[in-house]
């Protein structure tokens, strides 16, 4: 449990730090999801040379993509 500096005196100050701590944690995300973007930008399946597949015949899926070079 995160320990505050001091306790909101009022409901307004209640609700302001609850608004500041919403305003922190969704900062977060969006750079959390701006850094899985950039981690997917950079191991894109076409930079996989001979990466392993699995097909789905009969489904009209021509092969996925399930693991690259030394993956177990």
């Amino acid at each position: 449990m995160t320990e505050y500096a001091e306790s909101p005196e009022s409901a307004a100050a209640v609700l302001a730090a609850a608004r500041d701590r919403r305003g922190v944690a969704d900062r977060a995300e969006a750079e959390l999801l701006r850094l899985a973007v950039e981690w997917a930008s950079m191991h894109s399946v076409d930079s996989i040379t001979d990466a392993a597949t699995i097909s789905e015949r009969g489904w009209g899926d021509t092969g996925i993509t399930v693991a690259g070079p030394g993956a177990p």
